[in-house]
């Protein structure tokens, strides 16, 4: 964990798992990205934005699950990222370290 309160997650097999479960994904790359291909499901927000998520997606409940994803590897603007959605009241951020890259590649 990197700020000891939101999860870690490194595989795509554990997301899967979580997103099985009724998770949220939250595209953190750039439109263009996020247009040419994306998770099911997923809502596009960059990072600087997050501050807006509650506004912007208030229909989903601050306890629903969130899988942040950008497009790979650790990045400080996903944690952050994932700071500000907790900050907000955000219950259940989960990080995906592997991101797009990863996802992508099975």
């Amino acid at each position: 964990m990197a700020d000891g309160r939101f999860r870690e997650v490194r595989t795509a097999a554990a997301v899967s798992v979580i997103l099985d479960g009724g998770a949220t994904p939250v595209d953190m790359r750039d439109a263009t990205s996020f247009d040419a291909g994306h998770m099911a499901g997923a809502v596009n927000v960059a990072p600087l934005d997050m501050v807006m998520f509650p506004a912007v997606h208030s229909g989903i409940p601050m306890t629903a699950t969130l899988v942040l994803y950008g497009a790979g590897g650790a990045d400080a603007n996903e944690v952050v990222a994932a700071f500000i959605l907790e900050s907000s009241g955000y219950t259940n951020v989960v990080y995906y370290t592997g991101g797009w890259a990863d996802w992508s590649a099975d």
